[in-house]
């Protein structure tokens, strides 16, 4: 969430997305990424 949300690190969502993508099924991981989605030119945005 640190990439997703540029807590402390320069902002980059699609890093951020990658890594929660990687956490699996840890619940705070999926309701992070609820808050996420591809634009229709393969860009993540926020919702």
């Amino acid at each position: 969430m640190m990439y997703a949300e540029g807590i402390g690190v320069r902002e980059n969502i699609e890093k951020g997305v990658e890594y929660l993508k990687a956490a699996g099924n840890h619940e705070p991981a999926v309701e992070a990424l609820k808050h996420y989605k591809k634009s229709l030119f393969g860009v993540w945005r926020r919702k």
